[in-house]
């Protein structure tokens, strides 16, 4: 009987599998399978260790005469019962995986476990990936710092501009008799200019409607036509002239074009800066709780 053989039926009379004789023995149970099948032999070593599993003798596992069919005198219920104890505490004593990291792809275990949300990490992936999430924190939190920062200048802007005309407004009340129409007529004015003025300067620093029309009128510019022109001095006088005169009216055309911006900015600055600044208030919060939602890296 070869050692193939044997090593099968004692392998089945101990009501062992390839897998769990494998993990006992720390091979694969395809290493099992060519040694029952006589494909491959195993080592000294790995013999001894299994004598010792099957409560045989070396010697019989190596004789050839020797038939462990019906092996005499064993108590082979016994032995599966000692032999699955064994092999059961073995399991046990071995990290139980929880899952394969996904970024590495290494068995994790409570020994090297990192995190399993957002998917299974191992300790140093989980550290990697918090550092990432830390880095992008930082970009998330400069941008909420430099967004909160603007709101402080839009509104500081606005109270520097407007409070001159709201001076003016108490300056009309106190300097001139209370019981004057005309007074009153000055202050209301003043008051509704001064917030007309705040909130045209606030929309200003704001990405708002009223910035926008303010940028594309100073960035207008006017195209002159061609000049023909002698190729001599008095040519000459004459286009330089017309140069200097198409740059005063080229002045004149963007002081306008600033002028009527600012006017029209002045009369619907008031309705759209609540709405501005509405607006920019709510896309603060929303990147607050960006910056919440991305974890810091924990020590």
């Amino acid at each position: 009987m070869t050692l193939g053989k044997k090593l099968a039926v004692l392998r089945k009379q101990h009501g062992l599998s390839q897998q769990n004789l494998g993990d006992e023995l720390h091979v694969s149970a395809q290493a099992v399978s060519k040694w029952e099948n006589d494909l491959a032999e195993p080592d000294l070593t790995t013999l001894k260790k299994l004598a010792q599993i099957y409560k045989v003798r070396i010697d019989l596992l190596l004789d050839s005469e020797t038939d462990l069919t019906g092996v005499g005198g064993v108590d082979t219920e016994a032995l599966a019962t000692t032999v699955s104890e064994a092999v059961g505490k073995q399991l046990e004593s071995k990290p139980q995986a929880i899952g394969y990291c996904k970024t590495c792809g290494i068995a994790v275990t409570k020994e090297n476990y990192g995190a399993e949300s957002p998917y299974v990490m191992c300790k140093s992936c989980y550290k990697t990936y918090l550092e990432g999430q830390t880095s992008e924190r930082e970009k998330k939190e400069e941008v909420l710092r430099e967004m909160k920062k603007q709101r402080r200048k839009s509104i500081f802007t606005g109270i520097a501009f407007g409070i001159l005309p709201l001076i003016l407004a108490f300056v009309c009340v106190f300097s001139f008799p209370a019981e004057d129409t005309d007074t009153w007529v000055a202050f209301i004015a003043c008051i509704v200019l001064s917030y007309c003025v705040f909130s045209f300067a606030a929309t200003l620093r704001l990405d708002s409607p009223v910035q926008h029309m303010m940028l594309f009128m100073l960035t207008r510019s006017v195209k002159w036509p061609g000049i023909i022109f002698s190729f001599d001095l008095e040519g000459l006088f004459f286009l330089i002239g017309l140069k200097i005169l198409f740059a005063a009216l080229g002045f004149i055309v963007g002081v306008l074009l600033a002028v009527v911006g600012v006017i029209v900015g002045l009369i619907i600055s008031p309705f759209v800066f609540p709405i501005s600044i509405v607006k920019f208030n709510r896309d603060i919060k929303q990147q607050q709780q960006r910056v919440e939602q991305t974890p810091a890296q924990s020590e």
